[in-house]
């Protein structure tokens, strides 16, 4: 009886999970040169499938971070929302590691708005 109620409560527990991952993804915006240069990806070198985007927000800035497994360069495609790169110093840089807020890792693939 006690095994029946703890699969029970899992998953029901991972329905409400993936339920509200669903809902996240739903609101989320994307500004449309970040949708273009996913496209590009897509086109030009297929990297959509081992690409993904994480969506943070710093100092009341939304900001997105492309990065494809096979770059060496982490940040080389991090933008605000309006598509420019920060030009920050070092210490801008660790207080955004330190502060950040995450708000979703999105894979490149499943761009809602492909």
């Amino acid at each position: 009886m006690r095994q029946i109620i703890f699969i029970l409560i899992l998953s029901i527990g991972l329905a409400f999970n993936s339920c509200k991952e669903e809902a996240e993804n739903a609101t989320i915006e994307f500004p449309d040169w970040l949708v273009e240069r996913i496209q590009d990806l897509e086109i030009e070198d297929e990297y959509c499938n081992i690409c993904q985007i994480t969506i943070t927000q710093y100092n009341g800035i939304q900001y997105y971070n492309l990065y494809c497994n096979l770059w060496s360069c982490l940040y080389c495609e991090f933008y605000d929302a309006t598509g420019a790169q920060p030009e920050w110093d070092s210490d801008t840089w660790d207080n955004y590691h330190l502060t950040k807020t995450e708000i979703a890792i999105v894979k490149a693939c499943d761009w809602p708005d492909q």
